[in-house]
């Protein structure tokens, strides 16, 4: 039986709003899984944590679109807020990205540092133990934050690259109640207005430089000589290399100092009080060769005079450079 033009018309025009829907799903699925890309390539940047003028217009432009297509789509509103680089002002598109998806790990790790420069550190707490406990992060990593905590001494400043090093040192402050009087400065939070605004509050001097890069680090560094500030061993050595003359090793940190230190007796302490891999209570993980400096510093300086059991010393290197697969490496390195 024939289907007359007047019946043939509302079934075409739901074709064509089924196609046109189909195709506004994949533009959005294309510009976000896009933006996506894009930023995960300019976060990791091994000299800044700042995007460039270009990468910022690019990554707006997409996010543009998103927001013509799907503003209260996930990814939309968790890019708006990515995109600020810690802009408290942008929490609000974050809050609302959490309740879309409350089980997405990488939206809890920016709820747990939001939470924390907005001072709440109860609510911060609770996003971080989660990360833990559910194995996003391992418990070897909140101890090796600890160790970076308990390397430096009282009311110092500690500086860290990012996300993953800074939420160590949350846990081990919020969660273990670790030293508690060092302040936890992570490179990328100076993207923030509010972050910079408290520092500035606290009579930190902060360069002028708009991007916070390794002039930024070398400028803040000279410019807080006052500040007590330790820098981790998480940093690129493109952060470390233009302030090597002025650190010194002093566990799992550098002590930055315009004055030559001597830190040979606090290694001594720093091992004596545990600072040391737990070898026997984890499998290998990338931050682990951290450790490896200290003990081969702590080798080289007891070497003539011992204060401390040079065979266990060893030991440690060794099971510690065999798990890491870097035996040959540490060898070059030895005395």
């Amino acid at each position: 039986m024939a289907v007359s033009p007047s019946e043939a018309l509302p079934a075409q025009n739901e074709q064509r709003k089924d196609a046109a829907s189909i195709d506004q799903q994949r533009s959005f699925e294309q510009s976000s899984q896009l933006f996506l890309n894009a930023y995960r390539s300019y976060s990791h940047s091994r000299s800044s944590r700042t995007f460039t003028a270009s990468q910022k217009l690019e990554l707006e432009a997409l996010l543009q679109q998103m927001s013509l297509e799907r503003p209260n789509d996930f990814a939309t509103l968790y890019g708006y807020y990515q995109l600020g680089q810690h802009d408290l002002h942008r929490g609000p598109a974050l809050e609302k990205a959490y309740e879309l998806r409350v089980n997405d790990a990488e939206v809890r790790k920016s709820m747990a540092i939001y939470k924390y420069l907005l001072a709440q550190n109860a609510e911060a707490k609770t996003f971080v133990q989660a990360l833990f406990a559910k194995g996003v992060y391992s418990s070897a990593l909140g101890l090796y934050g600890a160790d970076m905590l308990r390397s430096c001494p009282q009311n110092a400043v500690l500086v860290v690259h990012g996300q993953e090093d800074a939420l160590a040192l949350l846990y081990a402050q919020l969660v273990l109640q670790e030293r508690k009087d060092v302040q936890i400065l992570s490179l990328e939070w100076l993207n923030s207005p509010q972050f910079q605004q408290k520092l500035k509050r606290d009579a930190w001097v902060l360069p002028l430089r708009g991007s916070v890069d390794v002039a930024y680090l070398k400028a803040l560094c000279e410019m807080n000589p006052e500040r007590n500030m330790h820098l981790s061993f998480t940093l690129p050595k493109e952060y470390l290399e233009p302030l090597a003359l002025k650190l010194y090793l002093r566990g799992l940190v550098f002590a930055y100092s315009e004055m030559a230190q001597d830190m040979s007796e606090e290694n001594v302490q720093l091992y004596k009080q545990g600072l040391r891999p737990q070898l026997d209570k984890t499998k290998a993980e990338p931050f682990m060769v951290n450790y490896l400096p200290f003990l081969l510093q702590l080798q080289k300086e007891n070497a003539q005079r011992p204060k401390l059991d040079l065979l266990q010393l060893e030991s440690q290197i060794v099971q510690l450079a065999r798990l890491l697969h870097v035996q040959q490496q540490v060898e070059h390195l030895k005395y």
